[in-house]
């Protein structure tokens, strides 16, 4: 049996979002009201992960509801990578809101760096 999904992910900043699903080259789907599979009618933000049947809704609570049908409409991977996009995102507008200058980079062992310069 299938069930949206509503955790903690807490993802308040629309511009960070929207950067992610950028960066990740995400398809967002049109509009600000979303039905799930279940039937419930959420607002927010909504993008397909890669290899998802179903959408991530993002509402303005930055609660994000989604059903990957226990891996078989899936994979959670996505979902972290979109997390670890929306958190570098999320950090370089803070910084450069701060004053600094933001370089991202990947180290050797795949992990993104972000090297920050006081302007």
């Amino acid at each position: 049996m299938s069930h949206t999904v509503k955790c903690a992910l807490v993802c308040k900043d629309k511009q960070a979002i929207h950067a992610a699903i950028a960066a990740l080259r995400l398809k967002t789907t049109q509009g600000t009201t979303h039905k799930t599979f279940d039937g419930k009618t959420i607002e927010g933000i909504a993008f397909r992960l890669p290899g998802w049947q179903k959408d991530v809704i993002i509402d303005a609570a930055g609660t994000a509801h989604y059903d990957n049908y226990k891996g078989m409409w899936g994979n959670i991977d996505e979902l972290d990578e979109f997390l670890h996009r929306y958190t570098i995102e999320t950090t370089k507008t803070a910084a450069m809101a701060a004053g600094y200058s933001v370089e991202e980079t990947e180290n050797d062992e795949g992990q993104t760096e972000l090297f920050m310069t006081e302007y």
